[in-house]
C-alpha cells in the first residue's frame, strides 16, 4: 500500500511515519504520534521493570536477605541505569541490519529459542529436574552466543538467523536429558504438583465446563472469530 502511494521510499522502517506524515490531519497526526510515544515508553517502562525485579528480587534479595527496602530501591535504581546505558550503546548495532523487523527478529532467534526450548520441555516431560532446566538454559544461551561471535566475527562462518533455533533447541534438549539423567536430586514428590497450579479434565468434566455460560460463549466467539480471520485472509 505505502509502495503503490509513495514509490520513493527506500527504507521500509520509515514507511509508517510517512503514512503517518502524509495522510493524517495535524489533530489525528498529533494523536497518532502521541499513541506511538507512549507506546514505546509503555514497552520500555515494563521491560526496566521486569528486568530489574528479576534481579533485585530473585538475584540479591536472596543472597542479601538482610538488606531493606531502601537498599534495594536503590539497588533496582542503579541497575535500570546500568541497563539504559548498554541499550544506548547497544542501540548502535540495530544500524548494522537492513530492517527494523529483520532485527527483531534476528534478535529473537537468539534469546527466545533456548526459554521456549525448556518451557516446551518441561510441559512434556515431567521428570525433567529443575537443575536440569538450569544449566540446559545456561548452556542453550551460551550456544546462542557463540553463533552470534561465529556470525559476526568469523568470516568463514555465515548463515541466516533461521537457521540458528533448530541446533540450540536440539542442543538444550540434549542438555536437559543427559543432566536430568545424572541429577541425582530427583525424588518421587516431585511427580506430585500443587492442584491449584493445574487442570485436569479428571477434575472438570465437559458438562461443568459447559455449564459456565460466559466461558462457552465467549470460546464460541473466540473460535468463530479465529475461523473467520483464517479465511478471510487465506
Amino acid at each position: 500500500f505505502a509502495a503503490v502511494l509513495f514509490p520513493g521510499i527506500d527504507e521500509p522502517d520509515r514507511v509508517y511515519l510517512i503514512l503517518l506524515t502524509e495522510l493524517l490531519p495535524v489533530g489525528a497526526l498529533g494523536l497518532a504520534m502521541t499513541g506511538l510515544v507512549a507506546a514505546l515508553l509503555s514497552n520500555t517502562d515494563s521491560s526496566l521493570h521486569a528486568a530489574t525485579t528479576i534481579f533485585t528480587l530473585d538475584l540479591v534479595r536472596r543472597r542479601q536477605p538482610n538488606l531493606d527496602e531502601k537498599q534495594l530501591i536503590f539497588i533496582s535504581r542503579a541497575f535500570t541505569l546500568v541497563i539504559m546505558i548498554i541499550s544506548a550503546f547497544w542501540a548502535r548495532e540495530i544500524d548494522k541490519f537492513d530492517t527494523l523487523f529483520e532485527y527483531v527478529q534476528s534478535t529473537l532467534s537468539y534469546s527466545i529459542t533456548p526459554l521456549v526450548t525448556v518451557y516446551v520441555g518441561g510441559i512434556f516431560y515431567k521428570r525433567f529436574t529443575s537443575n536440569a532446566a538450569f544449566y540446559s538454559l545456561l548452556i542453550g544461551i551460551s550456544g546462542s552466543l557463540s553463533l552470534v561471535i561465529l556470525k559476526n566475527y568469523i568470516p568463514l562462518f555465515d548463515f541466516h538467523y533461521l537457521y540458528v533455533p533448530l541446533p540450540i533447541c536440539l542442543l538444550c534438549l540434549i542438555s536437559m536429558f543427559v543432566i536430568t539423567y545424572f541429577d541425582t536430586s530427583y525424588s518421587e514428590r516431585d511427580d506430585k504438583l500443587d492442584k491449584n497450579l493445574t487442570w485436569s479434565v479428571k477434575e472438570h468434566s465437559v458438562l461443568e465446563i459447559l455449564k459456565d455460560r460466559q466461558l462457552f460463549i465467549s470460546s464460541a466467539l473466540l473460535l468463530v472469530c479465529t475461523f473467520l480471520f483464517v479465511i478471510y485472509f487465506a
